[in-house]
């Protein structure tokens, strides 16, 4: 899988695979064994996972659901994660399921919003 890239966000690629994209939009976390649905915001989005606060404590290792539709996207992603780092509010997921098509889809809008970022 390629990486996409754009010279306004090096800051953000420091000892990661994946470059991160600031993005702002809303993500719905579903609580795998609940019945409890919780509103959040990303902070940021790469091909592996996104940024997200949300008003709960989450700890690490925890596996959610994520949905949301991306910036430039009418698409609708359903996508399992697993919080990797919890600061505060803070959470940073990383995708364990995700389809081909949400790849793709992923990648397309990581492009405009490298491009976005010059």
């Amino acid at each position: 899988m390629s990486d996409v890239q754009g010279p306004a966000t090096q800051e953000y690629s420091t000892g990661r695979r994946h470059i991160r994209y600031p993005a702002d939009f809303a993500v719905r976390l579903v609580l795998l064994g609940e019945t409890k649905d919780i509103a959040g915001r990303s902070g940021d989005i790469c091909l592996a996972g996104l940024c997200l606060y949300a008003p709960v404590k989450l700890d690490v290792g925890r596996l959610v659901r994520l949905q949301f539709s991306l910036p430039h996207s009418t698409y609708n992603l359903d996508v399992t994660a697993v919080v990797k780092e919890a600061e505060g509010f803070r959470y940073s997921m990383e995708f364990t399921r995700i389809t081909e098509r949400d790849r793709k889809e992923m990648e397309r809008v990581c492009r405009i919003l490298s491009l976005k970022a010059i």
